[in-house]
């Protein structure tokens, strides 16, 4: 059964390489997903490395998406299935990059998600618009999950006010959800049926260019302690 993806609270704005994310907020048992979005600053620095919670849970890249021209990049890192409780106040971390360059961060937690990674899909524009849309591939037959799609700015620009900067959309399953708005990047999810394709639709209020990314995760899969039905609180 699929629990609700919920916001761990762990933070990172303009850190630089090897420093981690601030402390979580909040807890994540045994049997969860864990996904960690990295945004480096500019479109030059990659991710390297990602640390871990401290735990033992062992973390694997999903991907790293290059940013256009001067746009940030995107990469993501998750833990299927977590072995290990994640108690509050857990640093998650450091984070490697390649070069001096500064990088933000955040991390969501889901439990009944733990069938692995399904499909993905990104892209990045210099393009000054206020909405764009991707699309994944058909997800597996016979497994519901989640799709999450992530939105960052180029840097220096904002999407709009703080409080609701994006209003983000997935559309191939149920109405979206927004689990971290903030002025540069965002994070939305969608329970998902199994089968079809998943379209990431953001829009925003001042024309800006974008980076972009829609992963999709299959359900069921290890063990399950915990069906928490939490929702984000920011």
């Amino acid at each position: 059964m699929l629990g609700i993806p919920y916001d761990l609270g762990a933070r990172s704005y303009g850190f630089t390489s090897p420093s981690g994310l601030t402390a979580t907020t909040r807890q994540v048992q045994p049997g969860s997903l864990v996904v960690v979005v990295l945004l480096p600053n500019d479109a030059n620095t990659q991710i390297v490395s990602f640390g871990g919670d401290g735990t033992g849970n062992q973390y694997t890249n999903l991907f790293n998406m290059p940013g256009a021209a001067s746009l940030q990049a995107i990469s993501i890192w998750y833990c299927s299935n977590t072995q290990f409780n994640i108690p509050v106040g857990r640093s998650l971390g450091p984070v490697a990059t390649g070069d001096a360059g500064a990088w933000t961060g955040t991390a969501v937690a889901v439990t009944g998600a733990n069938g692995g990674p399904d499909t993905f899909n990104f892209a990045s524009s210099t393009g000054a618009v206020t909405s764009t849309s991707i699309a994944t591939a058909a997800t597996a037959t016979g497994v519901p999950g989640l799709a999450f799609g992530f939105i960052i700015s180029p840097t220096g620009n904002q999407y709009g006010s703080s409080g609701h900067v994006i209003v983000e959309n997935i559309t191939g399953g149920t109405s979206t959800i927004d689990l971290f708005d903030g002025q540069f990047y965002g994070i939305a999810y969608g329970i998902i049926p199994a089968g079809g394709t998943v379209t990431y639709n953001p829009s925003w209020p001042t024309a800006n260019g974008y980076s972009i990314a829609v992963a999709t995760f299959k359900g069921g899969g290890g063990f399950l302690l915990n069906t928490q039905s939490l929702v984000a609180n920011i």
